[in-house]
């Protein structure tokens, strides 16, 4: 629990001091848009220093190394309209409305999705649009985990939420000659789909 709050307080610091000394991070508004200070170039360098700190961390606390991973999502609200992500042939970063876990369905936002080991310790971050489901992103969490694993994904198990549990999730899951096993809880909506499926078969079975 203390190695967590370490490197989430590392991790504010850098975001604050070391990758933008001159600018306070929290007041984050269009107006990074106007002077052209692109968010895509801040999200590389913060996803090096996630993989810097944990690669740090495993190395001085002499840390084992884990083969449970967490995955989740969280919304970041923010002010202003940022209306260049709305201008024709705009690439970067899409701060929009999307389902708000903060309560504030009414202001534009960012997503972020987080991978983090057993101790806590980050070993993937990635800043979303902010419309962007939590089954997209586990999907594409799920590629990442196959490609730095490798042939040893069938070692690692991955905990997530419900939304990954669809097809198509599985689906890329069991694509992989040794598939990452995982621990999520079931959709509402699951069962009752398994139910119907099977009392179908049950009847084309009888007849």
């Amino acid at each position: 629990m203390r190695l967590g709050v370490l490197i989430s307080s590392v991790l504010h610091q850098l975001d604050q001091k070391i990758i933008y000394p001159h600018y306070d991070f929290k007041h984050l508004t269009e107006k990074y848009f106007e002077i052209r200070m692109k968010l895509d170039d801040f999200l590389i360098q913060l996803v090096k220093y996630c993989s810097r700190i944990a690669f740090n961390a495993y190395t001085n606390f002499k840390i084992p190394i884990s083969h449970t991973l967490h995955g989740d999502t969280t919304s970041h609200i923010l002010y202003g309209q940022f209306e260049v992500c709305e201008q024709e042939g705009y690439e970067g970063l899409n701060v929009t409305y999307g389902h708000s876990k903060d309560n504030h369905p009414e202001l534009k936002q960012v997503m972020t999705g987080m991978l983090t080991d057993e101790y806590g310790i980050p070993i993937y971050e990635q800043t979303l649009d902010g419309n962007t489901s939590d089954s997209t992103w586990i999907k594409s969490a799920i590629h990442y985990l196959q490609g730095l694993f490798g042939d040893e994904s069938g070692d690692y198990t991955f905990i997530a939420d419900s939304k990954l549990v669809n097809k198509k999730n599985l689906e890329v899951i069991y694509a992989d000659e040794s598939p990452i096993k995982f621990i999520s809880s079931y959709p509402s909506s699951f069962s009752s789909k398994i139910a119907e499926k099977t009392r179908k078969e049950a009847y084309s079975l009888d007849n």
